[in-house]
């Protein structure tokens, strides 16, 4: 299936939950993302595991909307999660910022 996860509603549904890997730092506005795949693509009960790096200094074409621990624990907190946790972390090869997982629940 080739989609744009950004604009296109994805033809999947009812899942479990969604992994997101070095995804969310090339989206603009998060709140609508989140919130579309929380009502069109997942399971009332889901999970989201987040992989970013733990900044919120944008890299030019590479990482252009970033987002620290700390933006994406207020990010879903305001979207109503207040299960956000820091699984690991560890460094980047590409920067000084460590590349961090989360799960939101």
């Amino acid at each position: 299936m080739k989609a744009d996860f950004v604009r296109d509603r994805l033809p999947i549904s009812n899942l479990d939950g969604i992994i997101m890997a070095n995804s969310l730092h090339y989206v603009r506005d998060k709140p609508a993302l989140i919130r579309r795949l929380r009502d069109s693509t997942l399971k009332p009960d889901h999970d989201f595991l987040i992989v970013e790096y733990d900044t919120d200094r944008p890299t030019p074409i590479w990482v252009p909307h970033p987002l620290s621990f700390s933006s994406l624990r207020s990010l879903f907190h305001m979207l109503g999660y207040h299960n956000v946790t820091r699984l690991a972390d560890r460094p980047s090869v590409y920067n000084r910022n460590p590349i961090y997982a989360a799960r939101i629940v």
